[in-house]
């Protein structure tokens, strides 16, 4: 699942059963563009997304996330978006833990 908060521009993954985790899942990182298969600026059901993010301010790069295809938008109030947390030193490659504290695989 895929959280966006346009207002300060961030992007929050959270993989669910059976994806795959990468470097950054389950904290918020700076959002930098959006854009669709054909190029635009937008978030559509039924297309996948490209992200372009900055996770390390103070390191050198961009990281890249593609989305798998959207099956729905819905809004969510801010008071239940998740936390979220930047990881640690050496943690990058760690799975994201659920709020229950169990591992998602």
């Amino acid at each position: 699942m895929y959280y966006l908060d346009l207002d300060r521009w961030a992007l929050l993954r959270a993989p669910g059963p059976g994806s795959s985790t990468g470097p950054y899942d389950g904290s918020w990182v700076r959002l930098v563009a959006v854009e669709n298969r054909e190029g635009q600026r937008r978030i559509d059901v039924g297309k996948r997304h490209r992200y372009l993010t900055d996770p390390d301010p103070a390191g050198p790069e961009y990281r890249w996330w593609i989305q798998r295809v959207v099956t729905a938008i819905e809004p969510v109030e801010r008071a239940d978006l998740p936390t979220g947390s930047a990881p640690g030193d050496g943690e990058a490659g760690v799975p994201f833990r659920r709020p229950d504290g169990e591992e998602q695989t």
